[in-house]
């Protein structure tokens, strides 16, 4: 009756009214849950890099017609394709 697995496709991370600061409990929850997550975001600002960095274990970048892993957020930051995305 309860999904195991949850996706969210760019969500929004209002940054008024502790609206990220729900987020991210809901994320952490679902995670203490043993529900596995997918985060899908487009980040356009600095926050968004560190909401990602907070809430999730693995990473993967889809560009170019391929999908990349990391095993961790320095990783994946350290990426030249990753970081030209970034800008």
């Amino acid at each position: 009756a309860y999904p195991l697995v949850h996706l969210f496709d760019e969500p929004q991370f209002n940054t008024q009214d502790g609206y990220i600061g729900f987020m991210l409990d809901f994320f952490r929850r679902l995670r203490s849950e043993g529900r596995l997550v997918f985060v899908c975001l487009h980040p356009t600002a600095a926050y968004q890099l560190d909401i990602l960095r907070e809430i999730c274990e693995r990473f993967l970048f889809v560009g170019g017609g391929r999908v990349l892993a990391y095993s961790d957020f320095a990783a994946l930051r350290a990426e030249p394709e990753v970081r030209r995305y970034l800008g």
